[in-house]
């Protein structure tokens, strides 16, 4: 006797994965990755390259205070960066490879102003020896 699967476990489809190359790169804009939503799907590429979609689902609900809070203070803390003189963003990129992080000095100067750590930082400039000033913390 075969159970019947419900119609919400049916009507969701599973993620796809192209292993087409050819379709990797029709889907790359001037070198940059392809991800978001593009018309009904969903995009991400991993770190192996790989192109992974899947259905778009908007929200069905509004944000909540604390989504749009931690929203704000993500866009508060791009625009820092995007003001920064280049030769400073330039110097970030630099310490997060001396730090030998898979992250890029802009992934670094958001994380440390989204959720300092004193300790975290000061062993950072100590074992590169920079100049940097970590960034502005923005309060939660």
């Amino acid at each position: 006797m075969v159970k019947p699967q419900a119609d919400h476990l049916r009507a969701v489809p599973a993620m796809q994965t192209s292993r087409s190359p050819l379709l990797t790169n029709l889907l790359r804009v001037l070198g940059t990755w392809v991800g978001g939503d593009l018309g009904p799907f969903t995009l991400y590429t991993t770190r192996s390259r790989k192109l992974v979609w899947y259905p778009r689902s908007p929200p069905t609900m509004p944000a909540s205070v604390a989504q749009r809070r931690q929203r704000d203070r993500f866009t508060l803390a791009v625009q820092r960066w995007r003001t920064l003189p280049a030769s400073e963003r330039v110097a970030w990129e630099s310490l997060a490879t001396q730090l030998g992080l898979v992250a890029t000095g802009h992934n670094l100067y958001l994380h440390l102003a989204l959720n300092y750590d004193a300790h975290s930082w000061q062993t950072a400039a100590t074992k590169t020896g920079t100049l940097l000033l970590p960034p502005e913390v923005i309060p939660r």
